[in-house]
């Protein structure tokens, strides 16, 4: 294990992990949620237009609250999960930090990235965070939170694969039509992003910190246990998540298993990752209506409403459960770290 950085590396990267905290105040980063937001309202807007709410209603009501009351508490352990995977690539970088701040850390991450535009307010707050804890690891401890994700990713992406060559995506169902602004709208993102690429690469004075980082990264990538563990926790904590859906969507009478979930999940959250709508949402009841009606996913008890009416019935569900769930973490990181200098 490399020794740590010296005071005088400390010194040039004091400032390093309070640039990766996002600023809300800059026009461009405006911008860019502003097309994500109306490309997040005009998918919702084509998903609810001909909603039956009165079906909404009944089928909520008609739910199994017990079996929901049994998913819900289990929303928890994919938290233990993943802060046992970042706490292997904490480790893995030398850096020392005890597994409760770690959980907890975790947890508000959740709550950030719940209630924050896009899926990665709370990497920023983890990063912050254990950059105080540690302050002669920064750049490792940017590296832990990025290692964390990409390894996240390749397993969400294998099991897209898989899903994938089981059933490839279907050609749209009689009566769909995509949106003509849709392709616009994604075009004008990807072209925002590349401006945003672009300033920033050349805007920002971070040439000594880009080599510690990469220098980190080379040590969070390489091959070994602790590698292969990171992985194998990522395939655990993606199918118990895809079983939490299972639960959620029985407790609401459709007639789905838990292979049904195998394949079109992975692939939901694949493009939910894309950045053209708020946190997925619209993207997300759209492709879901989609899938349900392509794989005749219907109510068991073939009681009122459509499938547009179900998925938005477990799309409620399953916010309401992520907030309630993430709530206790933001309350944590209100009382433990916020007052860390």
């Amino acid at each position: 294990m490399k020794s740590a950085p010296g005071d005088e590396e400390a010194g040039a990267d004091s400032t390093a992990c309070d640039r990766n905290v996002p600023d809300a105040s800059g026009l461009r980063k405006n911008a860019f949620f502003i097309l994500r937001a109306v490309a997040s309202v005009g998918m919702i807007w084509l998903v609810v237009r001909k909603l039956d709410w009165l079906s909404v209603e009944r089928i909520l009501r008609h739910a199994d609250w017990r079996l929901l009351a049994i998913a819900s508490s289990l929303t928890i352990l994919p938290v233990f999960l993943l802060a046992m995977r970042w706490h292997l690539f904490i480790r893995q970088q030398g850096i020392s930090v005890s597994g409760k701040s770690v959980f907890f850390l975790t947890w508000a991450g959740q709550f950030f990235n719940t209630v924050l535009p896009g899926n990665t307010g709370g990497d920023f707050v983890k990063i912050f965070h254990l950059c105080r804890i540690s302050p002669h690891h920064k750049a490792g401890a940017v590296a832990s939170v990025v290692v964390d994700r990409l390894v996240a990713l390749a397993a969400l992406l294998v099991l897209a694969g898989a899903s994938l060559l089981r059933q490839p995506i279907p050609k749209l169902p009689e009566g769909w039509h995509l949106p003509p602004w849709l392709p616009v709208a994604s075009v004008g993102v990807l072209v925002l992003l590349a401006v945003l690429g672009y300033f920033l690469r050349h805007r920002l004075p971070v040439r000594a910190q880009v080599f510690r980082f990469v220098e980190a990264m080379k040590t969070g990538v390489r091959p070994g246990g602790t590698l292969a563990a990171g992985f194998s926790l990522s395939f655990g904590i993606h199918l118990f998540s895809f079983f939490l859906f299972f639960l959620f969507s029985r407790a609401l009478g459709f007639s789905i298993t838990y292979a049904d979930t195998l394949i079109f999940l992975p692939v939901l959250l694949v493009l939910m990752m894309v950045p053209i709508t708020v946190n997925g949402h619209g993207l997300r009841e759209l492709v879901l209506i989609y899938y349900f009606q392509v794989l005749h996913i219907l109510p068991a008890s073939g009681g009122a409403g459509g499938a547009a009416e179900f998925v938005v019935s477990l799309s409620l569900l399953m916010v309401a459960n992520e907030l309630l769930w993430s709530l206790p973490g933001g309350l944590i990181y209100l009382a433990r770290f916020r007052g860390i200098r």
